[in-house]
């Protein structure tokens, strides 16, 4: 199921975060390793669906996805995933 449960933290705020919920920062981001799968596959002019594909298979994590497991882990809320990433998290 790509959505997310109906029970995620939300932010309560304290004086140490001057009642935002929020303090600090977390890495969210994607790296496509250019392995041989890959490197085949920009060779033979794939699509960027293909590749996409491929890069899953090999490993890769999208923001989406990782920003998915840092919501179930926790570390933050679905408000500031799609606030930072300009994307809909759920």
């Amino acid at each position: 199921d790509a959505n997310l449960p109906g029970r995620l933290h939300r932010g309560a705020g304290c004086s140490f975060c001057n009642g935002t919920g929020y303090y600090g920062r977390l890495p969210v981001y994607e790296m496509l390793i250019v392995e041989r799968d890959v490197a085949n596959a920009i060779a033979a002019g794939a699509s960027r669906g293909e590749l996409a594909d491929i890069a899953r298979r090999s490993g890769m994590v999208g923001m989406r996805e990782m920003a998915r497991r840092r919501i179930l882990r926790g570390e933050t809320t679905v408000d500031e995933m799609n606030r930072v990433l300009g994307m809909n998290i759920n």
